[in-house]
């Protein structure tokens, strides 16, 4: 929890919290974004840096794997390249399968 403004002893208000998002976000010349997409979107950017999910937990303060793992959100880019690897590997099996010759002794199809 964050600390008050006014009490340090005191956990901070919504209030103080909502009024200083606003106030960030203004400032930065961002339109409403909430504090809990931005959580999100850091427990995907760690999970994508290649950070161990035990590291990612810590720094997200998820306690459970499966937690972490909702907050991670998939992107288009990662899965298009694992398609593309998938592809690649199928293609080149497939190829090498035209290409090698059959066993002595068996018969082709006909």
């Amino acid at each position: 929890m964050l600390p008050s403004l006014h009490d340090p002893l005191k956990h901070m208000t919504n209030g103080e919290h909502y009024n200083g998002w606003s106030r960030i976000l203004k400032a930065a010349g961002v339109q409403r974004i909430g504090t809990h997409g931005i959580r999100h979107r850091s427990a995907t950017d760690i999970a994508n840096s290649g950070i161990p999910v035990k590291v990612g937990m810590v720094l997200t303060s998820h306690k459970t794997v499966a937690m972490f793992m909702r907050y991670i959100q998939t992107e288009d880019a990662p899965v298009r390249a694992a398609t593309e690897l998938v592809a690649n590997r199928r293609k080149t099996i497939t190829e090498a399968q035209r290409k090698a010759p059959e066993p002595a002794g068996m018969l082709s199809p006909p």
